[in-house]
């Protein structure tokens, strides 16, 4: 029987993706823009398209895999410290090295 409660029990996985693909996604941004790249620029640097970037910046995260996320953040030469629980969810803080 599918209850409210084991339908939200069994996206968790789900949700917790999200929710990292989300801070990566928006610290990524940051770090973009607080460098002062443009889309070119940093597309350049990470080894992207710069379309990529856009979608990126435009909030269209669907379209990035976790690891496309890391390897986008390596290329910037940003360094990631990440945790995750499951009852408090995403620690997440990307900066320069």
């Amino acid at each position: 029987m599918n209850t409210a409660f084991n339908i939200t029990e069994s996206r968790k996985p789900e949700a917790a993706v999200l929710a990292i693909k989300s801070k990566m996604a928006a610290l990524i941004v940051k770090a973009i823009n607080d460098q002062g790249l443009t889309q070119t620029e940093a597309a350049q640097k990470a080894n992207v398209s710069q379309p990529r970037v856009s979608r990126l910046k435009s909030g269209a995260i669907d379209t990035f895999s976790i690891d496309a996320l890391i390897k986008i953040a390596v290329n910037l030469d940003l360094k990631i410290d990440a945790a995750f629980d499951p009852d408090t969810g995403v620690t997440l803080a990307i900066g320069g090295k």
